[in-house]
Parts: C-alpha cells; structure tokens; sequence
C-alpha cells in the first residue's frame, strides 16, 4: 500500500488492529439473528429516521429507513475488555402485504423480514466502530460493490469459466485463468471489442456468450493470442 495512505477503512472486515495504521475503521453487514430481530423490534417508532442517498450533489429521500440498536452478541458479551461496536438497523416496507395471520411467520424470502403495526418490513443489520452519522454509516457501507454477483455470472456463463473442461485440476485451473483474461481484456478493451454485443445503453451491453461465438469463431478460423506483461 503507497507510503500517501494515513487512514484505512473496510467494508470488510479481516482484523481491526494494523501494525502499521492501527485501528482499522470498518462498517460491515451482521447477521440478522433472532436475537438482532428482537433488539430491532424493542426500538421505539420515534427513533427511526429515513435513509437519504445523494443523487447529483442532492440529499433525495428513500423508502429505506435506519436506527440505532442496543445489542450486544454473545461472542463478545463475556468480557469486560471486548471491544465496543455499533449496531445499525435499516428497515423498508415490502409492498406486497401479508395474507392475514402470517404476519409474525418469517416467509421464505432470501432476506430478514419483521412485522410492526400491519406493516412486513425486510431487515438488514450493520455493525461498525465509526463514530459517523447513521446515515453517513450506512452511505458508506453502500458504496461497496454492489455487481460481483453479476460479473461472477457473466464470468462463468458469457465466458464459460463455469464449464470445466477435465476431470483433471491442472487443466480446470488453467481453463478459469483463461476464462480471467479473456472477461479482462474484454473489459479493458471494450470500446473496440469486436466481441462484446452493444446494446442501446452501457447497462445492457454484455459480451457474447461462448455458445454465440462458437459458430463465427468456427467459420473464421482464425487463432487469437492474448500476450501478458510477466
């Protein structure tokens, strides 16, 4: 890391202390425990306040809502000496209701969910040691990569990264560093990709996928070398 760094902060947590730039300032997700879920359910309505996101130098309002929690896990509860963190709620309304009598059974939805005065809200906790605003707290939490879960798929389904070739691990390992290269050199060249499908805005243009390129790579058969800095 550059000598110019004086001050690191995570949304990730691997350790707290550094050697070199001491407490690391970090503001991580939790898990929603059902414990977590009774914290966030004994906060008063008063002290919830509304997520705002800036959009153009501007504060808009969000359906989102934020709170402080009182909680205190179990794994750090036995000491005196554990360190002290905060614990951060974010609420927000589902907008399709609950069927009645349901309301207090958690539905198969791949998130938390609680119910308060006829309303079903999908929970998420943070945890942190910043000393910011809540909303600042959860801005910054936020700002991590929201995509990876997209570049993943584009990597194992567009680049075929996802069908391995052998039964051997050498040749598998070599197959995903290709299926690497090949999604990076794509990106890095994308405006002259001769590869990459364009649609009508940057969020729908995506890369062929391996299957749509079969054919034309067939027909021209022509070879490809990618050559790489050592």
């Amino acid at each position: 890391m550059p000598l110019s760094v004086k001050v690191v902060r995570v949304r990730w947590l691997d350790c707290v202390d550094n050697k070199r730039f001491g407490r690391i300032e970090f503001a991580i997700s939790c898990d929603v425990s059902r414990e977590f879920k009774a914290a966030v359910e004994a906060v008063d309505e008063d002290d919830w306040h509304r997520v705002y996101k800036d959009v153009d130098g501007r504060q808009v309002e969000t359906d989102r809502q934020w709170a402080e929690v009182c909680f205190v896990p179990d794994a750090i509860a036995f000491s005196k000496n554990a360190p002290v963190y905060r614990y951060l709620a974010t609420r927000e309304a589902l907008k399709d209701r609950v069927l009645p009598g349901m309301e207090s059974e958690q539905m198969s939805l791949p998130f938390q969910t609680m119910s308060r005065g006829g309303v079903t809200y999908k929970v998420f906790g943070i945890v942190t040691n910043l000393d910011w605003a809540g909303n600042e707290v959860i801005r910054f939490h936020d700002g991590r990569c929201g995509k990876s879960e997209e570049a993943h798929k584009i990597l194992k389904e567009d680049f075929a990264g996802g069908k391995m070739p052998s039964s051997e691990f050498g040749a598998n390992s070599a197959w995903w560093a290709i299926a690497i290269l090949a999604s990076d050199a794509c990106i890095r060249n994308e405006a002259g990709c001769s590869w990459w499908g364009l649609g009508e805005t940057e969020d729908e243009s995506r890369p062929i996928s391996a299957h749509q390129r079969a054919g034309a790579d067939c027909a021209e058969s022509k070879t490809a070398i990618l050559e790489t800095e050592r």
